[in-house]
């Protein structure tokens, strides 16, 4: 489960990373929220979460990360400018 706007860029990006086919990874997105386009391609905390997952022996696996780390680990959207009139 991933909060991402890309689950298929995700599948195809990691899978070759790991050796295993596309179609034996699932990445689910059940709520998105706003990303504004920083949620399209996989961050390190997805690499993470899939190598734990490799050494958990089938069981589940959970990666919680502080506010702080997402601000530092998940993607952001670049600087903008906004004048308002």
């Amino acid at each position: 489960y991933d909060s991402t706007q890309g689950v298929h860029v995700v599948r195809k990006t990691l899978a070759p990373i790991f050796g295993i086919e596309p179609e034996r990874l699932r990445v689910i997105a059940p709520h998105v929220g706003g990303g504004f386009g920083s949620k399209g391609a996989p961050h390190a905390h997805d690499v993470l979460t899939l190598m734990a997952a490799q050494r958990a022996d089938g069981r589940p696996v959970k990666l919680a990360l502080t506010r702080q780390q997402m601000f530092a680990l998940v993607g952001y959207r670049t600087p903008t400018i906004q004048r308002i009139r």
